[in-house]
This record gives C-alpha cells, structure tokens and sequence, in this order.
C-alpha cells in the first residue's frame, strides 16, 4: 500500500500486472520487448522493462537500439499499440521514419476506410484558424477559441484545450461545428507535435505506407515464435527483474548465434 501499487505477486514482488503472450490475459509477470533489423533479421536490442504499457516503452526501446545499429535508427514500425504522440513527435524531429498509426487511423486500415475517417466522427468540420500572436483560433463566424487548459493529456500527447468564448448555440454553422447533442461551445485540443503528427498520419493515405504497416509483424512475430516453438521459451524460469533480465539476454543470445550461424552455413554451402 506504501508503495502506490494495487496488486502484488507474493513469488515475484518485482512482476507488475499487464497482458501477457497471446491471450493478453493481464497478469502478474515481465514482459520482453525487442527490436528487430529487419534486413539482417537479427535482434538490435532486447529489454524487460516493468511498465504496463507498449506505449511507454518504445522510446527506451529506440534509443538503446541506436547504439547498437552502426548507422544509427532510421525508421521505426510498430503496432498502434506503441502510439504516444509525444514520444512519435520526438522521434520525427530527430529525424526517423515513424510508421506507427494511433489507434483511430489503425481503425481506419482495418475497415478500409480513408485515414481520419474515425477519428472526424467525433469533431467539429468547420475549420479553424490559428492565430500565434493571439494565441486563439478563430471560427468562419468570428468567434474566438482561447486556451482554458495546458497540459491536458489526450492519446499519449500533453496537449492545450481551446474553448470558444461565445455560444455557439445559435450559430448557423452549429450543426456542422458542435458534435454532442448539448454541447454550447466548440473546443479543440492542440498538442506540441500536432502538425508533424497529422502529417504523419496522412501519410497512411499512401498505398506504400499501408503496406509497410500491414507487414510491419513478419520480423517481429517471426522472433516470438521461434523463441516459443524451437527454443522453447514460453515463460520465464526465474524470478526477479534482474534475473528476467539475464535470462532475457540469455535466449537473446542463442538466436543471435542460430541465426548467424545459419546464415554463415549458407554462405559456406555456396
């Protein structure tokens, strides 16, 4: 109870409850994070890290990737699932090729539909314009929206909530602008990435990032199955984050050695 947590595994007090293997029952266990190459389909990096999410644990990913990848980063696929808009923004500025829908445009792919289809559902069409001196964004009828809240946090993203000053009851615009029912006030929340996030999400527009996206898996899942089937590894036989930790690094090693092995035997049979 000291420690903030609501559950606790009296075997392993160092587990934390979060989905685990394919079922995604949550249960007390550790998880195994891992970044594959995927042109040498050799794992670049491997963690066991305790957060319960995938979502916070991709940017710890990528960075201890970086060292261990000659040229450094490049692109990044993942499953919606890995989404954080601020952790996707950063990786953009630094300059890597993000391939990682959220969760509203991961809908969208799944169903067929135009990227943004889910996601409008539940917004205002009107369009809005900024105004940086002011700090506000105007609506074609002149009402104004003026920051009520910072730090507002929407989809993994610190953002800003803008509220209109005026009702937008009466305006001949409400149909398209307000959504819910008994909504007054057309509001809109900004985050620090916003522009580089929308771009990346139209992105998903294009055939070509689609099919990146629909087999981003095949290294990946290709890693978890034969950990599981051929090695033999479908849970963990120690206790303890440090222990997980070396038998994570461990079987990391075996595949490593089966696959450059392999790949050397084919080498050598030419």
């Amino acid at each position: 109870m000291k420690s903030g947590l609501r559950h606790l595994c009296l075997t392993d007090p160092e587990a934390r409850m979060m989905p685990e293997g394919r079922s995604k029952r949550i249960t007390p266990c550790h998880s195994w994070e891992i970044g594959v190459d995927r042109e040498a389909a050799l794992l670049v990096v491997g963690q066991t890290p305790q957060s319960s999410t995938d979502n916070e644990r991709l940017e710890g990913l990528v960075k201890a990737a970086q060292a261990n990848e000659p040229a450094g980063v490049r692109a990044v696929d993942a499953d919606s699932g890995y989404y954080q808009g601020d952790t996707i923004g950063r990786l953009l500025t630094c300059g890597i090729d993000v391939c990682i829908p959220d969760c509203n445009t991961a809908c969208d792919l799944h169903r067929g539909e135009p990227v943004g289809s889910k996601r409008d559902r539940g917004r205002g069409k009107v369009l809005l314009l900024y105004d940086a001196g002011s700090d506000c964004f105007r609506c074609p009828e002149g009402n104004e929206l003026h920051r009520r809240q910072t730090g507002h946090r929407n989809h993994g993203q610190q953002t800003n909530d803008y509220r209109a000053i005026h009702s937008c009851q009466h305006c001949p615009l409400a149909g398209e602008c307000l959504t819910q029912p008994t909504a007054k006030h057309r509001s809109v929340r900004v985050g620090e990435y916003h522009q580089l996030l929308e771009e990346a999400r139209q992105r998903f527009n294009e055939a070509e990032q689609q099919e990146r996206y629909h087999h981003r898996g095949e290294a990946v899942e290709t890693v978890f199955g034969f950990v599981r089937e051929v090695l033999g590894y479908r849970n963990w036989l120690l206790r303890g984050e440090q222990k997980v930790a070396r038998e994570e690094r461990l079987f990391r090693l075996a595949y490593q050695l089966r696959k450059v092995h392999g790949r050397w035997a084919e080498v050598a049979g030419r």
